[in-house]
């Protein structure tokens, strides 16, 4: 989850400290055996398969770089498009006039504002059956929950009104931190993770795919300085024994603030050779995803053939941001915590502009209707921790009185006019 707006002033402090004895640090807790040389061809990638050992062959076909045209991600599409219109012969049912698809932001904590959006969007009962689910970050961490309906709402809820800091990282020792990849330790989050997201939810989500849905969360290859997007229902649909170690090293990754938290490192073979790849917050490189480049629907149809049937269906794009997108004057302490804390907010800000942007641009040459939520400017829930279960709960709330009136909802990118 992206706490960086409200991060205690020790973790900002030992963050910045160890960039500083970065420079000086003879040794490292960890040995790895990274990608010598990162290949920019799509093909390389669906190549390289995960998981794998020397016994076991792991998985391929399940992921893709965001920023260019995937051959795996966008058979997948190809072959959701084949299974949703069979499903529904198979049921009897007339095919949806309508193709949504929500994606979610980071934003740690404020989290809690899409997952209140959700919940009360389904209790006034026009909350949509998304066909794609995205997700960086905390939205990664939630995506999972909101792909399976409205039947996780409650998990949704108590998620993020009632964990604390504790539940999710602890501070590590100064050693651990100097020679070690980050400041704090998120196992507490791992486990939550192993409890909530278990062996059964994984079947419900390999069925939801095989139904022709789709649940995608992205993450930031760092040796690759590339967006790797996982095709999350393929990985739960695989039967790889696994597959739901896997889920939980994406999940997690997607979530792991760089310094802040730990990076996943998820082995993989190349050409007969094993390596790792280190893996973290997909907010790296945008603060969500909606398609972007590693997908071209319009084009998908044409291939198929299907561009009139394309053109008919009625294509929306929801994106929820966790955050508040516009400036917030507020004075800053001449001191490092505050300066960082302040500078990163600031980032996270314009980092989302520019992916509404983008995403506005993909929706119109795709002929899809884009809406987005933030956060209200004028909001105010002050924490008493990174994750105070008060402030959280304040958050939700606020986004659940959002979801049920369907107010505050944006046509158009910041900045731009009709």
């Amino acid at each position: 989850m992206h706490p960086f707006p409200r991060l205690p002033r020790p973790v900002v402090l030992a963050m910045v400290s160890l960039l500083c004895l970065a420079c000086t640090a003879c040794g490292s807790l960890r040995v790895r055996p990274p990608i010598p040389k990162q290949d920019t061809d799509p093909l390389t990638l669906s190549q390289t398969r995960v998981m794998a050992t020397r016994h076991d062959a792991g998985i391929a076909g399940v992921r893709g770089w965001g920023d260019v045209l995937s051959p795996d991600l966008q058979h997948s599409i190809t072959t959701s498009t084949q299974q949703y219109q069979e499903w529904h012969r198979n049921q009897g049912l007339p095919l949806p006039r309508e193709i949504d698809i929500l994606a979610l932001s980071g934003g740690g904590p404020d989290g809690a504002f899409g997952a209140g959006v959700l919940c009360g969007w389904t209790d006034i009962g026009t909350r949509p059956e998304f066909r794609v689910v995205t997700g960086v970050s905390t939205g990664a961490l939630s995506a999972p929950f909101v792909f399976l309906g409205s039947d996780y709402d409650a998990e949704l809820r108590e998620l993020y009104t009632t964990l604390k800091t504790k539940d999710i990282l602890f501070l590590k020792g100064i050693y651990r931190i100097i020679f070690g990849d980050s400041v704090t330790d998120n196992t507490p989050l791992q486990r939550i993770l192993e409890q909530r997201v278990n062996a059964d939810m994984l079947k419900a989500i390999a069925r939801e795919h095989q139904r022709g849905r789709r649940l995608f969360i992205a993450t930031t290859n760092l040796d690759a300085q590339r967006n790797v997007v996982w095709d999350m229902g393929a990985i739960a649909a695989s039967g790889h024994p696994k597959a739901l170690e896997l889920f939980h090293k994406v999940l997690l990754a997607s979530s792991a603030i760089p310094v802040a938290f730990p990076p996943q490192y998820i082995p993989v073979q190349r050409d007969g050779v094993f390596y790792d790849e280190m893996h973290v917050d997909g907010g790296v490189i945008s603060q969500f995803i909606v398609y972007d480049g590693y997908l071209n629907p319009r084009r998908m149809a044409e291939e198929l053939g299907q561009i009139d049937a394309y053109e008919a269906v009625d294509k929306r794009v929801h994106i929820l941001v966790n955050n508040k997108i516009g400036p917030v004057g507020e004075p800053v302490k001449p001191r490092l915590a505050p300066i960082a804390s302040r500078a990163i907010s600031t980032l996270i800000k314009s980092q989302a502009k520019g992916a509404l942007a983008y995403a506005y641009l993909l929706a119109k040459r795709d002929d899809m209707h884009m809406r987005f939520l933030a956060i209200p400017e004028e909001f105010e829930a002050q924490a008493a921790e990174p994750f105070d279960p008060v402030a959280m709960k304040k958050t939700f709330e606020l986004g659940y009185e959002i979801g049920k009136a369907q107010t505050g909802w944006q046509q158009l990118p910041p900045g731009y006019e009709h």
